[in-house]
């Protein structure tokens, strides 16, 4: 599922939105993943396109955002040793 295209990703806005928070909430643990996780990047772009004007959801698209450009500069960081 890791192209967020199985039937989570079609069901109410809702659900999404709590598949979003729940999904990012477990990437911060650091621990092993939940089955089916999508990347922060893909992450990032549904909390992006589930925003829209709500500001609750657009703080919740930029915090997705900003992890996926600190995980991504610390791949890069690691791999200059």
């Amino acid at each position: 599922m890791s192209d967020l295209k199985g039937e989570l990703w079609e069901a109410d806005r809702g659900l999404r939105v709590t598949a979003v928070a729940a999904y990012f909430a477990d990437a911060l643990r650091k621990e092993k993943p939940l089955p089916g996780t999508p990347d922060l990047s893909e992450l990032a772009t549904c909390a992006e396109e589930l925003a829209g004007s709500d500001s609750s959801l657009r703080d919740l698209a930029t915090a997705v955002a900003q992890a996926d450009r600190l995980s991504g500069e610390a791949r890069t960081d690691a791999g200059t040793d």
